[in-house]
């Protein structure tokens, strides 16, 4: 095991951990910025997420009905907990605008025990 690790471990900053929220980043997107802050208030609101984060800009290319598609989108970044994730699928699924929205998750494997302590506050 890592130095890293064990501290990790030890302090309690690890996704497992009892003492903190087990976080997660989810990855969306939208046509647009104005978009993006609707779905992140209302995820705010809605306390599924501590933090959302938006990104206007970005290019996407995929296929879409056996076409290859280019769009300019807004990335979407979401912190929020493990056991919040069905919840926010639900949500996402009723609320955003595209007929299958991206729904990419990431489990955090460390961070700060502030940053989790906070975000468990905020989520309740």
């Amino acid at each position: 095991m890592s130095l890293w690790n064990r501290k990790a471990k030890t302090t309690g900053l690890l996704c497992g951990s009892s003492r903190s929220v087990k976080a997660a980043i989810l990855f969306t997107t939208t046509a647009s910025q104005r978009d993006a802050e609707i779905l992140g208030r209302a995820l705010i609101k809605k306390r599924l997420a501590a933090c959302v984060s938006v990104r206007d800009g970005f290019i996407s290319f995929y296929e879409w009905k056996g076409k290859l598609q280019k769009q300019k989108e807004a990335l979407i970044l979401i912190k929020s907990s493990q056991e919040k994730l069905s919840r926010l699928e639900e949500t996402l699924k009723k609320i955003h605008p595209y007929k299958n929205p991206e729904f990419l998750v990431l489990p955090v494997s460390h961070a700060s025990k502030e940053y989790l302590k906070w975000m468990k506050e905020v989520m309740v």
